[in-house]
């Protein structure tokens, strides 16, 4: 302790010896050496003890400690910056920034701070690692409070041959329950999955496979956005199914909304907007062309059966347009409607 100003102002050599003494424990031991002692109740160096404002009127020098501090029961010590604690492991807090310098790996990696959990598993019984979490403060404007919001990352292993883990990303805000928002799945994972993502105003699932290709098993938006699919790369958009695949706009209900397909809009002053186009599958070689058609329903029978979709209007191939179930007489119809007389197509 620097100029020894622990013990007092200006000590004598006795006095100096007598509070050094004082500060080796050695009851029932017999001191062999400079700080060797045997027996077996002794515990060895005991540290100067202070309280708070003791330590704070000493002269401050980058090294002095350690002390015990009485009001905080931490051992300190004085680095460059003021007092800090030494760290005890298991529920302790430690203040300040944590800093591990692993200079010169090129490109080598090495853990430079591992959360570890040693506990073996067993069937059913999966041992997740330890959290390593972030912690801020957010205002609530209702409550007029600072709440801590808090963003925590851990493993799940999860069992089967090979073993294979997912990383979870969670959230929660002032100490509420805890979120998942996002999942990062281990290659192998029997999910099948790479990604998962959660919100509030929706989810979505993404699976990353072989090639390049994005695969989105389940995605949907219900906030006030909108989804976009930005392909700059001029690569289709392809939506696949493990059958005859079907895109639907719009949710399924009691009372479905209108939906528009449409075409980019253009924006400022006098821009034409996008041409849209639809498209059949493009046949190769001399092979028969794919047909664009034009789909509708009949009036079935009552009940909550959904009615089947038949071919109505048909792009056979081009300048061949073929109109299926077109009606033979304009009984029933309305203005506007078309109907073939012997083959001669006329509107009421």
């Amino acid at each position: 302790m620097n100029s020894f100003n622990a013990f007092s102002n200006a000590p004598s050599v006795a006095a100096l010896v007598a509070a050094l003494a004082a500060k080796l424990d050695k009851a029932g031991g017999t001191m062999t050496g400079a700080l060797a002692f045997s027996g077996t109740t002794h515990v060895g160096l005991k540290p100067v003890q202070l309280t708070t404002t003791q330590r704070d009127a000493l002269t401050p020098v980058a090294g002095d400690g350690p002390i015990w501090n009485s009001t905080t029961g931490r051992h300190e010590f004085r680095n460059a910056s003021g007092w800090t604690s030494f760290v005890r492991l298991g529920g302790d807090t430690m203040t300040g920034a944590l800093t591990t310098d692993c200079s010169g790996l090129a490109t080598t990696p090495v853990a430079a701070l591992t959360a570890h959990n040693s506990t073996a598993a067993a069937l059913g019984a999966e041992q997740v690692s330890p959290s390593i979490s972030l912690v801020g403060q957010g205002w609530n404007n209702i409550s007029n409070a600072s709440h801590p919001v808090e963003w925590a990352a851990h493993t799940l292993p999860v069992q089967g041959n090979p073993v294979t883990s997912r990383l979870l990303l969670r959230h929660r805000v002032n100490n509420g329950s805890w979120v998942t928002s996002l999942q990062l799945f281990s290659p192998n994972d029997p999910a099948g999955e790479a990604m998962r993502l959660s919100s509030q105003y929706g989810s979505c699932s993404l699976s990353i496979g072989g090639g390049g290709d994005t695969r989105m098993s389940t995605l949907s938006s219900t906030g006030w956005g909108s989804f976009q699919i930005d392909n700059g790369g001029g690569n289709p958009v392809i939506l696949t199914a493990a059958a005859t695949g079907r895109l639907q706009l719009g949710a399924s209900s009691a009372s479905p909304a209108a939906q528009t397909l449409s075409g980019a809009s253009g924006t400022g002053t006098n821009i034409v907007g996008g041409k849209m186009c639809l498209a059949p599958g493009q046949s190769t070689g001399n092979a028969t062309p794919a047909v664009l058609a034009l789909q509708g329903t009949s009036a079935g029978s009552s009940g909550t059966t959904a009615q089947t979709l038949v071919d109505v209007l048909s792009i056979i191939r081009a300048g061949v347009v073929r109109i299926t179930g077109i009606p033979t007489s304009s009984a029933g119809l309305s203005t506007g409607d078309i109907w073939s007389d012997a083959g001669t197509l006329k509107i009421v």
